[in-house]
């Protein structure tokens, strides 16, 4: 007798197969839960325990209460392209909104000793929601020194898209800058998870990149929180003679 949890796996194991040979488009919808209940004969409850499943590795996304496949998009780490463009290059609609309004705070000590800056010195911080359509892939959040980054702060609150990064080298005329990644993977906390509106179980990777310009001055600390299965993180680089 087929337990349960056989059920699920096995249905798991079908819709897998069937987005794989794109029996529902790339980007198609699914079946209602109760007609695929009808058609695979087990109960509803399972067929929403696969669909579960299926979310938590990516393969799926929930949008009024409605399945849709969903395909994972290969995403550059690197400064350029930009988030947004990379999403229009595989025709898709990004948005981007702010979850706070851009602020003036002390620096968390964390922080504090990525700048290399004493405690009680202030940042600029920031911190946005980006997806496609109307989807979220990822969370970003910056901090930027307020002496460089202070009088674009009514910038960032007026247009989330606002690119305070740029708006920093143009003014300092900075046309080369080091970058350095940090890449886990983990599971969200309930706020990231809310916020993502995925699964708790379902796992994120983190990247943590800080840019400098050639002298060493940090000119922004990123933190970015992705949808784990959603994309595949990107990176091309030079490696030195040997």
């Amino acid at each position: 007798m087929t337990t349960e949890e056989g059920k699920i796996e096995s249905l798991a194991n079908e819709l897998r197969e069937q987005i794989k040979q794109e029996e529902f488009g790339t980007r198609g919808r699914f079946p209602s839960v109760t007609q695929l209940a009808k058609t695979h004969q087990v109960a509803r409850s399972t067929v929403y325990a696969a669909f579960l499943l299926l979310q938590a590795e990516g393969l799926i996304y929930t949008k009024d209460n409605s399945f849709f496949v969903n395909p994972a998009i290969p995403l550059t780490t690197i400064p350029t392209p930009t988030f947004e463009q990379v999403l229009k290059s595989h025709g898709l609609r990004p948005f981007v909104r702010n979850l706070i309004e851009p602020e003036i705070i002390v620096m968390p000590d964390e922080i504090a000793s990525i700048f290399k800056q004493e405690r009680g010195l202030h940042a600029i911080h920031r911190w946005r929601v980006q997806g496609k359509e109307d989807i979220p892939i990822r969370l970003s959040e910056y901090w930027y020194p307020e002496e460089l980054a202070g009088k674009y702060l009514k910038d960032m609150s007026d247009d989330p898209e606002f690119d305070t990064l740029e708006a920093i080298k143009k003014d300092l005329g900075i046309k080369r800058q080091l970058v350095h990644d940090e890449v886990l993977a983990r599971i969200p906390s309930k706020q990231e998870a809310t916020l993502l509106s995925i699964p708790r179980s379902g796992p994120v990777q983190e990247v943590r990149r800080t840019n400098r310009t050639l002298e060493n001055t940090v000119l922004m600390h990123h933190r970015i929180v992705f949808v784990g299965p959603f994309s595949i993180l990107q990176y091309d680089y030079e490696l030195p003679n040997q």
